[in-house]
């Protein structure tokens, strides 16, 4: 998996909005709807935010928070 298609996990399983998070993955704000509609039709990214979704946990709310866990795991 690149690194913008982790990126948009990371963003989607912390909002649930996929144009939001291809944007914030680095995606074009012109393409964002539809590149976020087609990134979850993939298999790995599915997976890759089901087992993000479950490693978060309930105390992780906001995207700073998520960015900031994700940076001290990396």
């Amino acid at each position: 998996m690149n690194t913008k298609r982790e990126k948009f996990c990371i963003e989607y399983a912390a909002s649930g909005n996929a144009t939001q998070s291809a944007i914030a993955a680095g995606y074009s704000t012109k393409t964002a709807r539809s590149q976020g509609q087609r990134l979850l039709t993939f298999v790995d990214v599915q997976e890759r935010i089901k087992e993000l979704s479950r490693g978060m946990g309930k105390e992780i709310t906001d995207v700073e928070t998520v960015r900031k866990f994700w940076s001290t795991v990396l």
